[in-house]
């Protein structure tokens, strides 16, 4: 009597489990109890991925670690016969467990890198899985502890800039935050950020020519060099009107210092910027100041 009944413990299977590993136990119902069987992977209808198979006595065995985003089910073909001969034979889809799968960030580039104060640098990333097929989707959040932005994946890859907002070696930390199938992952990496070159600039003296004896005042701007657009809002600008030398702090990149004129003819007057944690000090600029003088009439 042909085999009545047989079936196989469990039609599915983990992803990224080992080769050679169990698929389930195969068994046979039959009228006779005294019966046993044989089975073995045959050709016909649903037989496709017999070949990714094997049956080891009564277990079913899949040859290769199988992945879900490569393959998520198989489609093979099982005969059962018995002592007599008699066979039976049955279709099984075999279904791979799609498991969240573990992935590796890298960033990629920093550039330029290194950046100056008041510039923005773009930092790249990728994020792949650490084996197998498939690609992350999500995004992944970049920062050096002070600034941060987010970088959305698109085939595993994306970008965003970051603002360079004071000199110094800087750590880059790219925090994947995982998505559906995919675990979270990080990288780090070192980014150096430079003082900016500046450049002082004496904009106006007033009144000029100024009255012997009066009061004039000089009006000074400190400005940050391309690429940077920082401003500058710390430091000094040491002025020296003749032989005296005076500091004058900077507020928003401006500075003003009021002089009384104490002579006649004409003084040189020198502004340099001394330069702050994140900026430069500059060559001095130079204007030359002139006093009127007034003649008597009797």
């Amino acid at each position: 009597m042909l085999p009545n009944r047989y079936q196989l413990s469990s039609t599915s299977i983990n992803e990224n489990v080992s080769a050679n590993s169990t698929v389930g136990t195969l068994s046979t119902t039959d009228s006779n109890s005294s019966d046993s069987f044989t089975y073995t992977l045959v050709a016909g209808t649903g037989d496709t991925d017999n070949n990714a198979f094997g049956i080891s006595g009564s277990l079913l065995t899949i040859n290769s670690s199988p992945d879900y985003e490569a393959k998520s089910s198989y489609s093979i073909r099982i005969r059962s016969t018995d002592l007599g001969g008699l066979y039976t034979d049955k279709q099984f889809t075999i279904q791979v467990n799609d498991l969240s799968e573990s992935t590796t960030t890298t960033i990629t580039s920093d550039a330029p890198d290194p950046s100056v104060v008041g510039q923005n640098y773009t930092v790249s990333v990728s994020v792949a899985p650490s084996s197998g097929a498939g690609m992350p989707s999500g995004s992944v959040q970049i920062g050096d502890s002070v600034n941060f932005c987010t970088a959305t994946l698109s085939a595993g890859t994306g970008s965003c800039s970051l603002p360079s907002t004071s000199a110094g070696t800087k750590t880059i930390t790219a925090n994947y935050s995982g998505s559906t199938g995919w675990l979270t992952s990080s990288d780090t990496e070192s980014h150096s950020v430079t003082k900016a070159d500046t450049t002082t600039t004496i904009t106006s003296i007033t009144p000029e020519p100024s009255e012997l004896g009066g009061d004039y005042t000089i009006y000074m701007t400190v400005t940050t060099n391309s690429p940077s657009t920082s401003l500058i809002s710390s430091g000094t600008i040491n002025v020296t009107v003749g032989t005296t030398t005076t500091g004058v702090p900077i507020t928003d990149g401006q500075a003003s210092l009021l002089v009384t004129g104490n002579s006649t003819g004409t003084v040189t007057i020198f502004a340099t910027y001394l330069g702050d944690a994140s900026h430069f000090n500059t060559s001095s600029d130079t204007e030359t100041m002139r006093w009127k003088i007034h003649s008597s009439r009797r």
